[in-house]
């Protein structure tokens, strides 16, 4: 253990130094570098991943000799300790190099090398210059490129700028870990540079999230719409396999051709293309409509948050045994200047493109909290799953329901479930609340209903089952069989059920008759401002 322990401060302190650290494996080959070895030499890691580290020795007579003790060093495994060349896309870069190969048990593990720059700067500052436009994560130009590039084309010839929005990055980095996110921002650009539409293309990774392709020789718009086709199909069927996880990138294409704002409006492709549900969009001017409804969506949005207009409505949530209301689920709704409400589907996305999201869902849920402690119901507050991994928002939320002390009147509600891919993470923030005296409930399980058994280890006290199933249970005699074995498998492990969506006296009849404890729907009542 003391050992371990030395050898992590003894890391440690490598990095915080700013040294250079590669990692090899036992025949040489560079399986990872550090950010500060790419910092030093200006490049990616796409550079050197897989390469062999002695193929970038050098062989000048100066080094010769340091070089070739490297080289017998790194077969041998023996430790090194000297003065080193390397020669880097014909760049050459002098380094003092620590060679330490790691044995266990005779099996050697990997080899660190540990390296400090000794190039004098003056030789390698147009080298800097050169690369200060490369994105070191992808190994492609970066955004500053990118609008260098936009402010430079030429004004007498057409252009086509394309744009790959990554849409679940978030949920991606926040599920698997960021570590995860940057190796499929990795492989997704390599993807995009091998499906480009044509060799006239450069490649940018402009954002986060985002890619960038502009082509400089002339594409018609029905090329480019079978271009769209061909990859929008190819990216839906690719796969990531990272650390054993497999992830699913979820892509949007938007693009705009000419010379004059192209950034602008392949951007608001985008937004147009997501709002609409639809893979990919060719920006036209009659798109300039949309987006200023989307302009002017932001500015209530941000009139609502600034006047307590972010305001709560309550569905009552009836108990079908005893036929009385229980609870109620916490709606979010918010009003403009003149009194005009907003429902949900109206306003959340934009929320999220404007950066807006978690300040109106704080600013709801601290609302409806106050408004809480004084009742003596219990209430449902929904949550996306990325809401509770945001630590602002469920540290916020967890103080107030401290504040209040209003936890055992809480049901802390994860919808989308369906999206879920481990049950880890979310665990650990659900049996926070819990620890605070909240309950757990879970909706949507949708078309994906035969992973229910997956949600015993979430420790649940409710199970919604979605609209998917409920809207027509009275004429679908087939979702009337997945919901009996969802009921089966509740009472079982002493979770109660709660039917969304109930519109009418058949769906009540219904879910009444099959043992279903808890209803809400517009059949039973309206979401109401006061209780």
């Amino acid at each position: 253990m003391a050992d371990i322990r030395n050898k992590l401060f003894f890391y440690k302190k490598v990095l915080n130094y700013g040294f250079g650290v590669l990692e090899l494996d036992s025949y040489g080959n560079i399986k990872d570098a550090n950010d500060n070895f790419l910092f030093l030499v200006n490049r990616s890691i796409l550079n050197f991943e897989n390469r062999n580290f002695l193929s970038f020795l050098s062989d000048t007579n100066e080094f010769r000799k340091n070089n070739n003790a490297l080289k017998s060093a790194i077969n041998n495994r023996f430790e090194f300790k000297g003065k080193i060349e390397l020669r880097i896309d014909k760049t050459i870069f002098n380094f003092y190099a620590v060679v330490m190969p790691e044995i266990t048990d005779a099996s050697l593990e990997r080899i660190l090398v540990i390296l400090t720059n000794i190039t004098n700067p003056k030789n390698v500052k147009e080298e800097i210059d050169r690369n200060k436009h490369i994105d070191i994560k992808t190994g492609f130009f970066n955004r500053e490129k990118l609008f260098s590039d936009l402010a430079n084309i030429s004004k007498k010839r057409e252009f086509t700028l394309v744009l790959f929005n990554l849409d679940n990055l978030r949920e991606i980095n926040l599920e698997f870990g960021y570590d995860v996110g940057d190796i499929v921002i990795k492989d997704l650009a390599q993807l995009l540079y091998d499906k480009r539409p044509t060799k006239n293309t450069v490649i940018y990774h402009s954002y986060a999230n985002e890619f960038a392709m502009l082509v400089t020789v002339h594409v018609t718009r029905w090329d480019l719409a079978e271009y769209f086709k061909r990859v929008s199909k190819f990216l839906e069927k690719q796969k990531f396999k990272v650390k054993n996880n497999i992830i699913d990138p979820k892509i949007t294409i938007g693009s705009a051709q000419g010379n004059k704002k192209l950034f602008q409006d392949a951007d608001s492709a985008v937004i147009y293309a997501k709002k609409h549900s639809t893979p990919y969009y060719l920006f036209n001017p009659e798109f300039s409509v949309n987006s200023s409804e989307e302009a002017k969506m932001k500015s209530i949005i941000i009139y609502a948050i600034d006047n307590d207009l972010v305001t709560p409505y309550y569905q009552p949530i009836l108990n079908l045994k005893s036929n009385k209301i229980d609870g109620y689920e916490t709606l979010i709704r918010i009003e403009d200047k003149d009194g005009n409400i907003y429902v949900a589907d109206d306003f959340l996305e934009v929320a999220r493109k404007a950066n807006l999201y978690t300040r109106l869902i704080y600013k709801m849920f601290t609302t409806a909290l106050y408004y809480y402690k004084n009742k003596d119901f219990k209430f449902v507050i929904n949550f996306y799953k990325e809401d509770l991994l945001n630590p602002q928002l469920a540290d916020s939320l967890l103080s107030t329901i401290e504040k209040y002390k209003i936890g055992h009147k809480i049901i802390i509600e994860v919808i989308k479930v369906d999206k879920f891919q481990n049950y880890y993470n979310i665990d650990k923030i659900l049996r926070g609340f819990k620890a605070f005296g909240c309950e757990v409930a879970i909706e949507d399980l949708g078309h994906n209903y035969s992973r229910y058994e997956k949600l015993g280890d979430l420790n649940l006290n409710y199970l919604k089952i979605s609209k998917e199933l409920i809207q027509d249970i009275d004429t679908r005699k087939d979702k009337e069989e997945v919901i009996k074995e969802i009921i089966a498998y509740c009472k079982n492990a002493n979770v109660k059920t709660i039917a969304e969506c109930i519109d009418n006296v058949s769906i009540f009849n219904k879910v009444k008759e099959l043992g279903i404890d808890f209803a809400l729907g517009c059949f039973i009542s309206l979401p109401q401002r006061r209780i």
